[in-house]
């Protein structure tokens, strides 16, 4: 991190899959276990700097690439309801937008978040 001049955001991304439980769950949780450590100790490391680390862990998100996984398994938005895949943990009963992502994004590297640093802004509807 030390390549950010003074006064800069960074953003780290970290996925959140409800597939984590098919195989070897642990990888994936240490991973992501790692990427948050990792934020954490870039924002301390940087703070005086007041460069800005911080990650997004996106939830189920509505993408080309999950529309192909909706048409493959046979899901559309009626048959959706809670408890039930793509994301059967969320309250809301939708998958997110990549919009909705992109605005929290901007939030963070944006002047209204200057202090804002170290964190994980989940944005997965409730899960």
């Amino acid at each position: 991190m030390h390549v950010l001049p003074e006064g800069r955001a960074s953003k780290n991304r970290r996925r959140r899959l409800y597939c984590q439980r098919l195989f070897h769950p642990w990888i994936q949780s240490a991973s992501k276990h790692g990427i948050i450590g990792l934020t954490r100790t870039a924002a301390k490391e940087n703070g005086h700097r007041e460069v800005r680390v911080n990650a997004v862990a996106p939830g189920a998100i509505f993408t080309p690439l999950m529309e192909k996984a909706w048409k493959l398994h046979d899901y559309t938005p009626t048959k959706l309801i809670r408890g039930t895949p793509p994301e059967p943990e969320a309250a809301f009963e939708r998958q997110g937008t990549s919009e909705e992502v992109g605005s929290v994004i901007a939030f963070l590297l944006g002047p209204d978040s200057k202090y804002v640093t170290g964190t994980v802004q989940s944005v997965d509807g409730g899960m």
